[in-house]
This record gives structure tokens, C-alpha cells and sequence, in this order.
């Protein structure tokens, strides 16, 4: 059989990778991805037990919130990345239910939030320019 180098009809299947891959790559492949997805739930294991939560999805609300997207592997990269500059954890023993309420949920959802905090920021940017005593880089939201 002869595969052209690019086909879009002749799509990766199931077939064309038994076809076009080693027996023993294929096996080291699916080992990999299976490590990869063990560590993932054990991940998402701990981080249920730390947040102290009974929500089942946190990959998803992961992805979403750090990524605006579905792609945890690129959330954990930056979250990994910003632990690393992180000295220490003031809300570590704050529960993650206590504050993500459905009613907290929905109030941040709201247009008119979403606007007051907009005001906010800035407002409180024009003020940090403004100053000259306090910069950006020291004060924070």
C-alpha cells in the first residue's frame, strides 16, 4: 500500500497507525499516555483534597480559568510556572466551596459586577500612575 505524504482523506485512524508504527513504539507510546494520565488523576486527586471540595471536573475549571480553553496540560505549565515564583500559600486552608458558591458564580457572572470591578482597575491604575510615591510594580490588586 502506498500512503501519499499528505492525504486529508486518508485521516490518522486506528488502522493507519497499526500500518505506520513499530509494534513496540505503539506499546512505549500507550504506557507513556497512560503514566501521563495516572499522574493527571492523581493530581486532580490532591487538589481536590487541599481545596477541600466534593467537585468531581476541577481539570475542567483548571483549563478553563488559567487558559480561557480546555487545554489542562498548558494550565498546569502556567500554574507550575507562577508556584515556582510563589513563597508561600496565605490561602491554603481556605476552601474552595466556601468561596465558589453557585451564588458566587453567578454574581460574578453578572454585567453590572463585571463592570464596577473594570471601574476599579482602572481607576486604581490612573491613581498608581498618577502617584508618585506608589508604583505597580510594589502595590497590587
Amino acid at each position: 500500500m502506498v500512503v501519499l505524504p499528505y492525504d486529508e482523506g486518508f485521516g490518522p485512524t486506528e488502522k493507519t497507525s497499526t500500518l505506520l508504527v513499530n509494534a513496540e513504539l505503539r506499546k512505549e507510546y500507550g504506557q507513556l499516555h497512560a503514566a501521563i494520565d495516572d499522574a493527571k488523576e492523581q493530581l486532580l486527586k490532591a487538589v481536590r483534597q487541599q481545596a477541600g471540595s466534593r467537585r468531581t471536573d476541577f481539570g475542567t475549571e483548571i483549563s478553563a480559568t488559567f487558559t480561557n480553553s480546555d487545554d489542562f496540560d498548558l494550565a498546569v505549565t502556567r500554574i507550575r510556572d507562577e508556584l515556582q515564583r510563589q513563597r508561600d500559600a496565605p490561602f491554603a486552608s481556605v476552601k474552595y466551596d466556601t468561596i465558589f458558591t453557585e451564588q458566587v458564580v453567578s454574581a460574578l457572572n453578572t454585567p453590572a459586577l463585571k463592570n464596577t470591578v473594570e471601574d476599579y482597575i482602572q481607576r486604581y491604575n490612573q491613581l498608581l500612575s498618577a502617584s508618585t510615591y506608589f508604583r505597580k510594580e510594589i502595590f497590587d490588586y
